[in-house]
């Protein structure tokens, strides 16, 4: 789901995952020897390049000293 600015910025979306889904990928993963990483997809944008603009409008609680 793609957010547009000004559009869908107060609504909250979470994923969910069956346990069996987990369940089959470690045995997928231990079955064909194969290596597995955890990323924390918080910071996900962090690691790779954006072509995307990214809209962020600064919490008006914020106060920047200095």
């Amino acid at each position: 789901m793609l957010k547009k600015e000004d559009i869908g910025y107060n609504e909250i979306f979470s994923h969910v995952l069956k346990y069996t889904s987990i369940q089959m990928l470690l045995a997928m993963v231990t079955q064909f020897d194969l290596a597995l990483e955890q990323m924390d997809v918080k910071t996900a944008f962090l690691h790779g390049k954006l072509e995307e603009k990214i809209y962020i409008k600064q919490a008006e609680s914020y106060i920047q000293e200095g």
